[in-house]
């Protein structure tokens, strides 16, 4: 969807998709499994071996916004510490 939309909008509109994988959040600390367990779980199989807080990663969002980003679309930014490369 990101390409085709990217391709329709070109050259007036940039679409990309921002992935940030896990976040921790007052909810996700308040959840059964993450005080469980989870959490740390997450961690082991994340190479970085941390979980940001949303404001961690505001500016890798930002990022897709600024002109720095002016010739990036139909792109697909990972911002999850690496945790898509496990079993590579």
């Amino acid at each position: 969807m990101t390409k085709s939309y990217a391709q329709a909008f070109a050259p007036k509109v940039r679409v990309n998709t921002f992935a940030p994988g896990f976040i921790e959040t007052e909810a996700t600390l308040n959840r059964q499994d993450w005080k469980s367990g989870r959490a740390e779980k997450l961690r082991s199989m994340t190479p970085m071996n941390y979980i940001p807080k949303p404001e961690e990663l505001a500016g890798t969002a930002l990022f897709l916004a600024t002109d720095d980003a002016s010739h990036m679309t139909g792109g697909y930014l990972v911002a999850d510490g690496g945790y898509n490369m496990v079993g590579a």
